[in-house]
């Protein structure tokens, strides 16, 4: 019978609601000491009830009305502290939920790009977001002060009760202590099929995101692919709804089932009690009645309060589960933009532990030297790319990084390089600010204006306030999306290393060879890693390494390499073929 004392757990619950004491500990202590008062008022209501009962017996008109202003001003008092509440909840709110969402947000931005591809990775972080919603924080705030005020309100009825007759209390503990069980397994069997469910329902908004996003839409459309994905989109909404709604609908059976015992049931048991025990006096007849209403009504509430405790410590471990997942351990290093140098032995690293896709690569990048990876689609030059900046985690071999001073640690790479993506992103803030997104600790506009001029935009482009239609402002072609791109490493041209993916496939040859210039001349001695398709711009590279297959097949200058007439060779003539 006592098997819910189990799952009555605090300790991440309380964990999580020092977290929230430590943010805003005066309206959290204000709002536990005023509930807890709130807890008294039954008791006090209860009495009153008893004397305007003795007064109608007696007839005396004046006590009668004195009795019924002080209940009245109970009940406004009532009011006025609930109102009170309800404010510094709001409050509170917006205290807590800004802060562990920034919380949740640093961690995820120390967590490794590879670790955020796998489902385990997903389900924990979408559940963890959802153990701080709102009415989740919330709710824990109150829970405390709630169950303290329905403890208080439950021990001086039990005494009011007991003066009348010992069995009334009892007999309501004991349906109470038959029923908090039920409650206890309907909502932890709810909880679990929600968790189940976390998969299906990141899918369904995955599709739903889609639909949503501008890009994507675009091309959907274009491919006439837009109501298929909209039919997709609701047979996932709908599987997972069906599921949800069943879920829902059973816990809401069980948890009325329970709610009508303790509510409709205990009264008229109760009051049948009186009549056989020939309870006499209109004062113990409405004492009673309201006391056993009232009794019954504060165990209901801490009995969902019980269950809430129960289910929420499964919630605060989803969110402490987010807080302890394995993360990059970054130290904090000397802010120095030495060239870095860079030495592979026999590294390899697959996608899915099945097939490589790079094996057994030996290579070594001298500090300051531009280096083009060249090669067909698959071949593995941005895998590679991002072995060398440390995005991905070798799973074979060794990559030493160093410069002319020192040993580096891998973990320092990440804030001595840049990276700049085929996939070229901009946000939706103005256009120096996308330049400044480069090097944030120099935010300077006239740097970023000078970059932009340097890249092909005129003064009216520069003069606009914000990127994209959405928000009023200039929309970007894909080629000028590229330019930002290229800008935002040109304004981060102070480090050690930088990677260009795909830097300029949107533009045309000429204009290409001309920024590549402008941006090797703006590096300096920088070392610069550039995967392309374009084997033109080779020509600008110290050194050119061919992959194929995920294999190093060809390394070295570019008039090297077409001297042995290989694969490279072939390419270049295929290519330079094609502009003839």
């Amino acid at each position: 019978m006592f098997k819910w004392l189990k799952k009555f757990s605090f300790k991440k619950n309380s964990k999580l609601f020092c977290e929230i004491l430590r943010i805003t500990p005066t309206r959290v202590i204000l709002t536990i000491f005023l509930t807890a008062i709130i807890g008294f008022i039954p008791y006090i209501e209860v009495k009153i009830l008893g004397y305007i009962g003795d007064s109608v017996v007696t007839g005396d008109l004046i006590i009668l009305l004195n009795w019924i202003v002080l209940l009245v001003l109970c009940k406004l008092l009532v009011i006025l502290l609930n109102f009170t509440v309800s404010t510094l909840k709001n409050k509170i709110l917006l205290d807590i939920s800004l802060a562990f969402e920034i919380k949740l947000i640093r961690k995820t931005l120390r967590i490794e790009l590879r670790e955020k591809e796998k489902e385990e990775y997903g389900n924990i972080a979408s559940r963890a977001f959802g153990a701080i919603n709102p009415n989740q924080l919330i709710s824990l705030v109150t829970s405390f002060p709630n169950i303290i005020s329905c403890i208080i309100t439950c021990i001086s009825l039990t005494i009011l009760l007991l003066s009348i007759h010992f069995f009334i209390p009892i007999g309501i503990f004991v349906v109470f202590i038959s029923t908090i069980n039920m409650r206890l397994k309907s909502i932890s069997q709810y909880y679990t099929s929600q968790r189940e469910q976390t998969s299906e329902l990141r899918l369904t908004n995955t599709l739903a995101g889609y639909l949503l996003n501008i890009n994507t839409l675009t091309e959907l459309k274009t491919y006439k692919a837009h109501v298929w994905m909209l039919e997709k989109w609701k047979l996932s909404y709908r599987t997972w709804q069906n599921k949800h709604i069943h879920m829902v609908l059973k816990n809401s059976i069980n948890m009325q089932f329970v709610n009508v015992i303790m509510d409709r049931l205990i009264l008229p048991l109760i009051s049948l009690f009186l009549l056989l025990t020939k309870v006499t006096g209109i004062y113990s007849i409405i004492i009673c009645i309201q006391a056993t209403e009232q009794l019954a009504s504060n165990l209901n509430l801490i009995a969902n309060d019980i269950a809430f405790f129960s289910t929420s410590e499964e919630i605060s471990s989803d969110y402490y589960s987010m807080l302890n997942y394995k993360e990059n351990n970054h130290k904090k290093e000397e802010t120095i933009y030495s060239p870095i140098g860079i030495r592979c032995n026999n590294i390899s690293y697959s996608y899915d532990d099945k097939e490589y896709a790079l094996n057994n690569i030996n290579v070594d990048i001298k500090p300051g030297e531009k280096i083009a990876l060249v090669g067909l689609n698959g071949s593995g030059k941005t895998t590679l790319s991002k072995l060398l900046l440390n995005i991905y985690n070798k799973q074979n071999g060794e990559i030493y990084y160093y410069t002319d001073e020192r040993a580096l640690e891998p973990t320092e790479i990440s804030r001595r390089s840049a990276l700049f993506q085929n996939y070229c992103i901009y946000y939706n803030l103005s256009i120096q600010e996308n330049i400044l997104l480069g090097d944030i600790n120099n935010l300077n506009i006239d740097d970023a204006n000078r970059i932009l001029k340097s890249i092909g935009f005129d003064d009216r482009q520069i003069n606009e306030t914000i990127i994209g239609n959405a928000f009023g402002g200039i929309e970007l072609s894909g080629g000028q999306s590229q330019k930002i791109a290229l800008g935002r490493c040109l304004h981060k041209s102070r480090c050690g290393l930088v990677c260009l993916d795909e830097p300029l496939a949107s533009l045309d040859p000429l204009f290409e060879t001309k920024l590549l210039r402008l941006f090797f001349s703006s590096i300096g001695d920088t070392t610069c890693i550039f995967v392309t398709h374009r084997l033109s711009s080779a020509l600008l590279s110290d050194r050119v390494i061919m992959l194929e297959g995920g294999k190093i097949i060809e390394d070295g200058k570019h008039a090297e390499l077409m001297s042995k007439k290989g694969k490279y060779y072939e390419l270049f003539n295929a290519q330079a073929e094609m502009y003839r």
